[in-house]
C-alpha cells in the first residue's frame, strides 16, 4: 500500500473504533471517549427485547440480522479503546510525515 492508502485506511480504523465505543457506551454510560470504563457495567446490561408487527410473527427464513447481533458477544471497551488510540498515534505519524517505529506503540502481550 502506498502513503497516501495506508493514511486513509487508518482513518477509516479509527473511524470504526470510535463507533464501536460509541455503541458500547451510549446507553448507559457518559459520553467520555478517552476515559475508562467499567468491564462489569458491559456484562450485566440485559439485551434489547425485540418488537415483531403481528405479518411477520409467522414468516419463515434466515434469522433476522437483529437477532445475529444480539447473539454475539458485547465489545471490550478498554481493548477497543487502547486499539483506537494506537490507531490515532499511527494515523497522526503518517499524516505528519512522523519517523517512529510503530511497533514500539504497542504491548509486547
Amino acid at each position: 500500500m502506498g502513503d497516501a492508502a495506508v493514511r486513509s485506511f487508518l482513518g477509516s480504523c479509527v473511524q470504526l473504533l470510535q463507533a464501536l465505543m460509541e455503541v458500547s457506551s451510549s446507553s448507559f454510560l457518559p459520553s467520555f471517549p478517552f476515559f475508562s470504563r467499567a468491564d462489569s457495567a458491559m456484562e450485566e446490561m440485559s439485551a434489547p427485547d425485540v418488537c415483531v408487527e403481528e405479518v411477520w410473527g409467522s414468516a419463515e427464513g434466515p434469522v433476522s440480522i437483529v437477532e445475529l447481533a444480539l447473539d454475539q458477544r458485547s465489545v471490550h471497551y478498554p481493548l477497543v479503546q487502547h486499539h483506537c488510540v494506537l490507531a490515532s498515534l499511527l494515523h497522526a505519524a503518517m499524516t505528519f510525515s512522523l519517523r517512529l517505529k510503530p511497533l514500539s506503540l504497542f504491548d509486547s502481550k
